[in-house]
């Protein structure tokens, strides 16, 4: 049988809730560039503690106050650059060593690199790489220890707790070195270089 009740079935039309419209293009994008830049902010400030201490812990906070106009960032497939007062920084997931990576930092041969960024601010530099491998964590923290201990380099700390590890160095030629260690699996290691080249204030 038929409902004829008209006010029962706009009651029922109207008690239905909104269906949200697909986001466009541009929004996609917006959210894009506000969590790539989340992800740098929080980069650079890891690796500014680690490096720099707490003035280098500010650098992410000095760029996210800059890049508010989103003129200043450039997206592309492959990453993400920042420009602003404060200095410039890239990232990438292609595999290769970012721009004037330094020569003397030691790498192993045939490791897969999954990613880097670049800061630059005052004339100074701060590199980070990060390789996929499949040697054991034992491996990879053996041959760091061994290169930095060598007349070019002045061993700084090691530390070692489960599948975990890091080592530190300072160059003769003053380039800051920081190696962290994980053994991810029985098959896969990970770690990260993170370089720094101090330039003129």
């Amino acid at each position: 049988m038929a409902d004829n009740n008209p006010t029962q079935n706009n009651n029922n039309q109207a008690g239905q809730s909104p269906q949200p419209e697909p986001a466009s293009d541009s929004q996609k994008k917006t959210v894009k560039i506000i969590l790539i830049v989340v992800g740098v902010v929080v980069i650079l400030g890891i690796i500014g503690i680690a490096l720099l201490g707490y003035a280098g812990s500010k650098i992410g906070t000095s760029i996210l106050e800059d890049v508010t106009d989103s003129e200043n960032i450039e997206v592309s497939d492959d990453g993400v650059t920042i420009e602003s007062e404060d200095g410039n920084f890239s990232s990438t997931q292609t595999q290769e060593l970012p721009d004037n990576f330094p020569a003397q930092v030691p790498l192993l041969d045939g490791d897969d690199i999954v990613g880097s960024s670049r800061f630059t601010q005052d004339g100074g530099t701060i590199w980070s790489v990060s390789f996929s491998t499949s040697r054991s964590a034992e491996e990879v923290y053996d041959y760091y220890e061994s290169e930095f201990d060598s007349d070019d380099w002045d061993s700084q700390s090691s530390f070692e707790s489960g599948t975990s590890s890091s080592v530190s160095a300072v160059h003769n030629d003053g380039i800051r070195v920081g190696v962290t260690i994980n053994q991810d699996t029985d098959d896969t290691t990970s770690y990260t270089l993170s370089v720094t080249e101090e330039g003129n204030e």
